[in-house]
């Protein structure tokens, strides 16, 4: 996501899973954070999880 010419793609290390039917999660981001302010103002944000078999080829790009 881009907002205002400048990416917006962060690394999320705290969250919750809530449910599974609806799938409901959460995350933690603290308010001195760029995207936190663009997500309060959008109320919205995507997730994207992987299963295992991708784990290899993310732990690549750690």
């Amino acid at each position: 996501m881009e907002h205002k010419g400048k990416k917006n793609i962060i690394t999320i290390g705290m969250f919750a899973f809530f449910s599974g039917k609806p799938t409901l999660v959460g995350i933690g981001i603290a308010p001195s954070r760029y995207s936190y302010e663009l997500i309060r103002q959008s109320k919205e944000y995507v997730v994207n999880a992987v299963d295992e078999s991708l784990i290899e080829i993310l732990n690549a790009f750690f």
